[in-house]
């Protein structure tokens, strides 16, 4: 089919994507039947996608083809039917809600309009194959009504009409291939700033990890290549502090650094935490409610504690160092 090897990557790109994150919310929300029924379907989506690929480099029979869409066709058909009853029930009845819901399931209408048109193109391709083989070859003539199609009776096969039916479908594929990997953009572009935030977090900790490993964590922390104020987390050897302890990020589960807080007014996280949570799925991890970062609360002032205790302990290290001769 004359849809690119590069559009076919990228809508397995998006399975791989979506079927992940359906897996992750299966798993952490185990109870949810809705939930467990869209990972089933998303990694059935995903199987799909795979074969396809597999197939057409092995250049499979068009009979062959044309069985693996019909079936992928029911998957998407589905994966449709979930998406729209699990946005639905998030919908806000106001411009943007709309607006929102309707970006939400866009990729799923697509996705289906898309293999829609895959199946159709290899409907036309067999029966132009028959004819080949066949110049009697016959095909059936359907009458369309609310209860579904019937065949009404078979007329003889033409090629020039399955060819233009195969170039219409072929059209219509692409439109909604490259349709639907625009849509998901936002899901890729939200894994990538997650693995960048993770990325750079090991490398800004490499220095610190082979410090605390060495036994030289204190002088790695204060004689002035990395400033206490300065890290972006509590160090490991201060995790016990009192002060710290208290305040515990539900996602990490580690002491809390830069503190934003849930719009429920309780919840505070550490803002690296919830903004790479928020980047893969925007929904609360503590009350499952939609959330985004723009809807997170500022703390100075418990920023402001920290930022002194920090300080504090950062002057009891240095003057037990210098006590202890380790540090001029």
């Amino acid at each position: 089919m004359a849809i690119t090897n590069i559009a076919r990557g990228m809508v397995l790109i998006c399975d791989i994507v979506n079927a992940s994150e359906d897996l992750a919310k299966a798993f952490r929300d185990g109870s949810e039947s809705l939930k467990i029924a869209k990972a089933v379907n998303s990694l059935a989506m995903l199987g799909f996608s795979a074969a396809e690929i597999t197939m057409l480099t092995k250049k499979s029979s068009t009979q062959n083809m044309l069985l693996l869409k019909r079936f992928d066709y029911l998957t998407r058909s589905c994966n449709l039917a979930l998406k729209f009853q699990e946005e639905s029930s998030q919908l806000e009845c106001t411009f943007q809600g709309t607006l929102k819901f309707i970006t939400k399931i866009s990729g799923s209408v697509f996705d289906m309009i898309r293999t829609f048109n895959e199946t159709s193109y290899y409907e036309e391709k067999k029966y132009l194959e028959e004819f080949t083989k066949n110049p009697n070859a016959q095909r059936p003539t359907y009458e369309h009504s609310r209860d579904g199609s019937d065949i009404i009776g078979y007329r003889t096969i033409d090629p020039e009409e399955c060819q233009i039916n195969m170039k219409i479908s072929r059209k219509f594929a692409e439109f909604a291939t490259y349709s639907r990997v625009v849509s998901e953009a936002k899901v890729l572009e939200r894994v990538g700033t997650s693995c960048q935030g993770i990325t750079e977090k090991l490398i800004e900790y490499y220095e610190l990890r082979t410090a605390l490993r060495e036994g030289r964590e204190l002088e790695i922390l204060i004689d002035g290549r990395i400033d206490l104020n300065r890290l972006n987390a509590i160090p490991l050897i201060l995790h016990d502090d009192p002060v710290f302890r208290e305040n515990i990020c539900p996602i990490n589960q580690t002491p809390i650094r830069d503190p934003v807080r849930d719009p429920n007014g309780i919840t505070v996280y550490e803002r690296s935490a919830i903004y790479n949570w928020l980047n893969l799925r925007q929904e609360s991890p503590v009350t499952r409610l939609p959330l985004t970062i723009e809807q997170l609360q500022e703390m100075p002032d418990m920023r402001a504690v920290i930022d002194g205790r920090l300080h504090e302990l950062q002057d009891r290290m240095i003057a037990q160092l210098q006590r202890e001769g380790r540090l001029d």
